[in-house]
């Protein structure tokens, strides 16, 4: 994808993930009781694997520039989101990302600036 692709591509997604009410997120569950993490959210919503691998992919790339992550994850990259998700990476105390859906909306608003800047 080129970066204009990359710039509509991460707007969808901040506007896709802003849109779900609180309530409707959990963590530690891809579904628990009705609600839904950020990966569970996007399954229901039909998207394929290899959307979720971009998704992914596109988190991963803010997690490496910020050193939360070493390198570019090499296994199943929808893991990250669940990363995100479930706060595994200490995002609430770096930034004050409380709830998943902020820490998922704010690592896509993050990453859009880096591709808007020319960063990535």
């Amino acid at each position: 994808m080129n970066s204009p692709q990359i710039i509509h591509r991460l707007k969808e997604l901040v506007e896709f993930f802003q849109a779900i009410p609180n309530r409707q997120w959990c963590t530690g569950h891809i579904c628990f009781y009705g609600t839904y993490c950020a990966l569970g959210h996007l399954e229901k919503s039909g998207r394929s694997d290899e959307e979720l691998r971009e998704v992914g992919k596109l988190i991963n790339e803010f997690l490496v520039t910020e050193g939360l992550m070493l390198a570019v994850h090499k296994y199943d990259l929808r893991y990250l989101i669940a990363l995100v998700n479930d706060d595994d990476l200490g995002l609430a105390d770096k930034f004050r990302w409380i709830t998943p859906k902020e820490r998922i909306v704010n690592v896509l608003k993050k990453r859009l600036e880096m591709e808007s800047d020319g960063a990535v």
